[in-house]
C-alpha cells in the first residue's frame, strides 16, 4: 500500500473500516479480471464446429507444403526417470540439413554430431561417439549411409540388427577398410514419425503435431460428439479467450494416461500444445510444444520441444535458414550430398550382397541425378541418335575441308 493511502487509513480515524473497503474493492477487481478470461463451456453444435475447423485447418496446412529445404540445430537429453528430475545421462547436439520433395515423393537428411556426452559412474561427463548419419529416399528405396566410431558400447550390436547374415568379425573388418556404410533398404525405411529423429530425420514430422494426426483426432472428436454426445462425459472441451481447449477426464479404476490439446484460433486453428500426464503420478510422460511464425505467408515452426519415452528424452529443435515451396538443388538427392566415398562398404538388402563403392561398382544408379534417372528411354535414344548424326555431319564437314585442301595444294604444286 502506497505512503498516501497509510497516511490516510492512519488519520481518518476510522482506519479499519477503510481499510477492509480497499481490500473489497481489490477482490472485486481481481474477481472481475478472472471472469474476463473464465473458459467459455461450450454446445455439442459448437464442439464439432470447431473440431471440424481444427481438422480442415491442419489439413490444409500440410497440404499449402510441396517441397521444403534447410537445416535444424537439435539437442537431445536422456534422462533415468523423468526430464523433471536429476540431470540427464546423456545430451546429444547434431546439426542436420535436409530437403523433402513431396511432389515427387523424394527426401533426403545428413545429421552431424556436434556434442555428445554421456553420464559416467563417477557422475562425470564423457565424451561419447560421433556419428554422421545420412538418408536418401528415392525411387521407393531407403540408402542409409553412416560413419560413426565402431568401438563405442552396442554400435556393432546395433548394426548386426540392421545387415542380414553380418557377424561382429565381418563388421570390423569392413570398417578396418572404410569407416563408411550405405546400407540398401527396399521401400522407404522405418516410419520416422515413431524412429529417432537423429538416424532417420522428417522435418515434416515436425512442422505440425505429427503428420495428419491432429486431422484425425480432431475429426474423431467431432464424429465422437456427433454420434455419441454422452462421450462429452469424459472429455471436456472450452474456450478461452483465443484458444479451444480439450482435455480428458479420468474414467474407471486405472485410467493410465490423461491428455490435454491447446489450438489457437488466431494462427490459423494451429496445436501450440499438447500433453500427456500419468494419472497416478501426475508426471507429464509426453509434451509437444512449438513456437511459430508465418514466413512468407505460411505459418511455420521455428522452434519446437518435445517429451517423449515416458518421460524420460526431451528434444529441442530449432529450424534455420528454411526454404519453402521452391526449387530443391539436384545434389540434394544424390549419394555425392550423404557424403558417400569411394571403398566405403555397400550393404544391399533387397539381394543380401556386400560390395565396395568403387568406380566400376554400379556407380551410375547410385550417383545420377533424379533428372536424369526420370528421363525416359526413349527419350535417351533420339538424344543419343542426335549425337550420332551430328557427329557424322561434323565428319563429313571436316573430310569435305580436308578434300578441298588437298586439291589447292596440288594446283599450287603444279
Amino acid at each position: 500500500m502506497s505512503e498516501k493511502v497509510s497516511s490516510f487509513v492512519r488519520t481518518t480515524g476510522e482506519g479499519t473500516p477503510v481499510y477492509c473497503l480497499l481490500c473489497v474493492i481489490f477482490l472485486l477487481f481481481s474477481l472481475f479480471a478472472v471472469q474476463a478470461v473464465r473458459a467459455e463451456e461450450l454446445t455439442d453444435e459448437e464442439v464439432i464446429r470447431l473440431c471440424e475447423i481444427t481438422a480442415l485447418k491442419s489439413k490444409e496446412r500440410m497440404e499449402t507444403i510441396r517441397t521444403w529445404y534447410g537445416a535444424a540445430d537439435v539437442e537431445v537429453q536422456v534422462y533415468k526417470s523423468n526430464v523433471n528430475e536429476g540431470i540427464p545421462e546423456r545430451i546429444i547436439k547434431a546439426h542436420i540439413e535436409f530437403s523433402v520433395d513431396r511432389v515427387n515423393d523424394r527426401r533426403s537428411f545428413v545429421i552431424k554430431t556436434l556434442e555428445h556426452r554421456i553420464l559416467d559412474e563417477n557422475g562425470d561427463y564423457a565424451e561419447g561417439p560421433h556419428a554422421i548419419n545420412g538418408g536418401l529416399i528415392l525411387d521407393d528405396v531407403f540408402y542409409r549411409y553412416t560413419t560413426e566410431d565402431f568401438n563405442a558400447k552396442g554400435t556393432v550390436d546395433s548394426w548386426q540388427e540392421r545387415i542380414p547374415g553380418s557377424t561382429r568379425e565381418s563388421l570390423l573388418s569392413d570398417r578396418a577398410v572404410s569407416s563408411g556404410s550405405l546400407v540398401i533398404i527396399p521401400g522407404t525405411g522405418p516410419d520416422p514419425a515413431s524412429y529417432s529423429l537423429l538416424e532417420n530425420f522428417d522435418p515434416m514430422v515436425w512442422f505440425q503435431f505429427r503428420p495428419g494426426s491432429v486431422e484425425r483426432r480432431f475429426s474423431t472428436f467431432a464424429e465422437m460428439v456427433r454420434v455419441h454426445p454422452e462421450s462429452r462425459e469424459f472429455h471436456v472441451f472450452e474456450k478461452q479467450g483465443n484458444m479451444f481447449l480439450h482435455r480428458s477426464i479420468p474414467r474407471g479404476i486405472n485410467p493410465g494416461r490423461l491428455s490435454s490439446h491447446a489450438i489457437d484460433m488466431t494462427k490459423e486453428f494451429a496445436l501450440v500444445s499438447a500433453i500427456q500426464k500419468n494419472y497416478e503420478t501426475g508426471k507429464v510422460v509426453y509434451r509437444w510444444e512449438p513456437e511459430l511464425k508465418e514466413l512468407d505467408g505460411i505459418l511455420q515452426p521455428v522452434k519446437v520441444e518435445e517429451i517423449t519415452d515416458n518421460g524420460t528424452s526431451l528434444t529441442k529443435i530449432t529450424f534455420v535458414n528454411s526454404h519453402i515451396n521452391v526449387p530443391i538443388p539436384e545434389r540434394n538427392f544424390t549419394l555425392h550430398y550423404l557424403g558417400v566415398r569411394q571403398e566405403d562398404m555397400v550393404y544391399d538388402n533387397r539381394t543380401q550382397e556386400r560390395s565396395r563403392v568403387s568406380d566400376t561398382s554400379f556407380p551410375e544408379a547410385l550417383y545420377k541425378t533424379q533428372q536424369e534417372r526420370s528421363r525416359p528411354k526413349e527419350y535417351q535414344i533420339v538424344r543419343y541418335a542426335f549425337i550420332a548424326v551430328g557427329t557424322i555431319l561434323i565428319l563429313i564437314v571436316l573430310f569435305r575441308m580436308y578434300c578441298q585442301w588437298r586439291v589447292r595444294r596440288s594446283r599450287e604444286g603444279t
